[in-house]
């Protein structure tokens, strides 16, 4: 728990009114050999967006040795009717 660091942001928007973030992530110090710790969710629902994967990996990029991976639990809140809840995760 210590190796690992908050992130909260809001957001207003035009198209989407108010998006909320929080969540943790790993310090630079602390990976694994896989991902499997990379989870989000939107709404409380849990998601595989691989957009959101290639930002954090763009993200740590220039930060962590080959083929290495943050931990990340991103939690994004959105009014509801931009999204649709149906969608396989």
């Amino acid at each position: 728990a210590e190796q690992m660091l908050e992130l909260k942001a809001e957001l207003e928007t035009f198209e989407l009114g108010l998006l909320k973030l929080y969540g943790y992530t790993s310090s630079v110090d602390f990976y694994r050999g896989n991902s499997k710790l990379q989870l989000f969710f939107v709404n409380g629902r849990p998601v595989e967006n691989k957009t959101i994967s290639h930002a954090i990996y763009e993200a740590y990029s220039h930060l962590l040795p080959p083929k290495k991976h943050s931990i990340n639990f991103l939690f994004l809140t959105i009014d509801s009717r931009y999204i649709d809840i149906n969608v396989h995760p």
